[in-house]
């Protein structure tokens, strides 16, 4: 095999050992053309089969042709092919490219079926193009750490392979093997960043130093080594600083790697010096898929949040979430919009509900939650909290105000609203997640289901 099929498979082989699929994200132009047909030379080694995702963006006259024209070499190789087609708009304040490429990455994540990976043509220019439009735009270690080799989108792996391979090296294979490529127009278009780096600034930067790609990647891996220091500390950090939190399905174990607190504590956050708390911060919001603060927004964190008065609920937004504080705990929130408190829902038990930033669903269990015998015909309905619900939870010989057993457990106000109440003939059995009303509790010797609230901190991150 040739050498880039060699150092590919063998680098594949390395990252992705046991996949049960390979899909290439295929633009047809050249990167992606000698990736893939390296792949298609090599894969009698591989433990699985290859195929390729073509993403048309239809923002060019020319983008049905070069689906087709991608098709055409797929056939040729023996690859199985499918094209996608996205529209990607932008959101107020997001480039045109940004919007783009999350589409483009939704997409082909959306394609990849349990157990394959994806994998990108990324190289080594590439990286270097990243480490100083990052550099220039002011981040920290894990900016300019740049691309890794592996990575995870959602729950699909991305397999960059050809990090280590120059751009000089892809176009000598692929003038090897006399491969035919498309030529996006945008591609030369100075207008943006990242093609003026390409362009224009490193060009002369290799003339003065030759190998100055190979050394930024360089770089680019020392950052890496020191983010994952920083991730370290704040996994450290994170053990200390974890809040109470009175709920259910909790993400956080001091005993699970990469596990993180729901909530931190205000008052352990600020007995870290500022470098270390920003550190954990960030951690965390990363862990929970959050979108990242800007300096400005963590200096507003730091001063409208941590060093508010303890009785206060302040709240910064950002990026689609809200950071509160409520007492001593930091939570994450998504920004939705509440739906009416009166609206009342029929739910059959044989299927998860589907709910205002969070899933509702029934775990069966012996001697524990409702007992089963008062949902013989499953008509149950799930209500949301209107004020003046009174109840007397399994364990206690008295009625308590929902409200007030919502602010002993120490629930923040705005997550109030959104726990749902299961009823069964206007009868209050349980409030999902927390309480089983006492009267309807499983005896011990006799099946109950318990009734589990998966709340969503963001959209696409853990559940609580």
């Amino acid at each position: 095999m040739p050498l880039i099929t060699e150092q590919l498979i063998a680098k594949v082989l390395a990252l992705a050992p046991t996949a049960s699929s390979f899909w290439v994200a295929y633009s047809g132009g050249l990167d992606s053309q000698v990736l893939l047909h390296a792949l298609a030379v090599g894969r009698e080694q591989l433990p699985a089969p290859v195929s390729a995702l073509h993403i048309n963006h239809n923002l060019q006259p020319d983008a049905p042709a070069w689906a087709e024209q991608c098709r055409a070499v797929c056939t040729e190789l023996g690859i199985a092919y499918r094209s996608l087609s996205i529209q990607a708009q932008a959101q107020p304040g997001e480039s045109p490219e940004a919007a783009a490429r999350a589409a483009r990455y939704q997409a082909l994540v959306d394609a990849v079926p349990k157990g394959g990976v994806l994998l990108t043509a990324h190289h080594q220019d590439d990286q270097a193009e990243t480490l100083l439009l990052q550099l220039v735009r002011g981040a920290g270690p894990k900016g300019l750490a740049a691309m890794p080799e592996r990575a995870l989108l959602g729950d699909v792996p991305l397999l960059r392979p050809l990090l280590d391979v120059s751009r000089a090296a892809l176009l000598d294979y692929a003038e090897q093997h006399r491969l035919r490529w498309l030529e996006d127009p945008t591609n030369a278009s100075t207008e943006y960043d990242r093609n003026f780096l390409r362009h224009e600034i490193l060009p002369r930067v290799r003339r003065r130093w030759p190998a100055a790609g190979a050394t930024l990647a360089r770089a680019a891996r020392h950052q890496a080594e020191a983010a994952g220091l920083l991730d370290d500390l704040a996994v450290v950090d994170a053990q200390s600083a974890a809040g109470n939190f009175r709920g259910q399905t909790p993400v956080y174990s001091p005993n699970k790697p990469g596990s993180v607190p729901i909530t931190l504590s205000v008052i352990a956050l600020l007995r870290l010096t500022a470098p270390r708390r920003a550190n954990l911060l960030r951690y965390w919001l990363r862990q929970h898929r959050a979108s990242m603060p800007s300096a400005a927004v963590l200096a507003r964190i730091e001063a409208d949040v941590l060093h508010a008065a303890a009785d206060a609920q302040p709240r910064v937004h950002w990026g689609g979430v809200n950071l509160r504080r409520y007492r001593d705990a930091l939570y994450l929130d998504d920004v939705l919009e509440e739906g009416d408190p009166s609206r009342c829902l029929d739910w059959s038990l044989d299927q998860s509900l589907p709910l205002v930033g969070g899933t509702l669903s029934v775990d069966r269990a012996h001697g524990e939650g409702v007992a089963t015998r008062f949902l013989a015909d499953s008509r149950i309905q799930v209500r949301f909290r209107q004020g003046g619900e009174m109840l007397r939870p399994a364990g206690r010989r008295e009625h308590h105000s929902l409200k007030h057993l919502f602010q002993e457990a120490g629930v923040p106000p705005w997550e109030r609203a959104r726990v749902p109440l299961i009823y069964y003939n206007d009868a209050l059995l349980a409030v999902a997640g927390y309480w089983v009303c006492a009267e309807f509790q499983a005896t011990a010797d006799e099946p109950g289901m318990r009734f589990i609230w998966s709340r969503a901190i963001v959209p696409t991150g853990s559940f609580w």
